[in-house]
């Protein structure tokens, strides 16, 4: 059974826009971009410019949770901003992106996800769970001047993510919706 779903999610990831009546997962242009006081166009894998520090939390939402609004937080330098956004939708964005907040996050934040990342020794680190067609991924990219690094995270979770999201909530005001992680409570890493 589980080899049938895995094989159904491969078809579905591979099968996913090739057709104009597929769903589809791209980026919303009708979305904020986050901006430094310099006024530079976030970029989520620059390859030129000097980065500070710049990082993108989302959250993708497929199956039930498809053309939904769903978190988007970005920073650049220490500034954020946070706002709920169709991440996933069918054949065009029908929903507008909500602003929740913005504010900044505190350098020693900054600080320790830069230590946490440098001990990854990839660039990439994805993890699926096949066994759940609906959910969402979390997407978590982080760069800076000597880092590159992405999490995709299909209805799966990363000790290294979670300790980031636990930080940019330790950010954000209480009585704010918190951004979440997948927890697996069957199959902990």
């Amino acid at each position: 059974m589980k080899l049938i779903t895995l094989a159904l999610l491969i078809l579905t990831l591979f099968s996913c826009g090739t057709d104009n009546n597929q769903s589809k997962i791209a980026p919303n242009p009708e979305l904020p971009t986050a901006t430094s006081s310099d006024k530079k166009e976030f970029k989520s894998h620059p390859k030129k410019d000097s980065i500070d520090f710049q990082l993108t939390y989302s959250y993708i939402g497929l199956g039930s949770n498809m053309a939904t609004l769903q978190p988007l937080f970005t920073v650049n330098g220490l500034d954020y901003t946070y706002v709920l956004a169709q991440n996933s939708y069918f054949q065009k964005v029908t929903l507008k992106p909500q602003k929740i907040c913005s504010g900044k996050i505190t350098p020693d934040t900054r600080s320790t996800i830069i230590k946490l990342v440098k001990t990854i020794p990839d660039s990439l680190i994805y993890r699926t769970n096949p066994d759940i067609m609906s959910g969402g991924i979390y997407f978590i990219s982080i760069a800076t001047d000597s880092i590159d690094v992405t999490f995709k995270l299909h209805n799966a979770t990363h000790p290294i993510a979670q300790q980031i999201v636990q930080l940019l909530n330790s950010n954000i005001p209480e009585n704010v919706r918190a951004l979440t992680i997948w927890k697996d409570q069957h199959h902990p890493l």
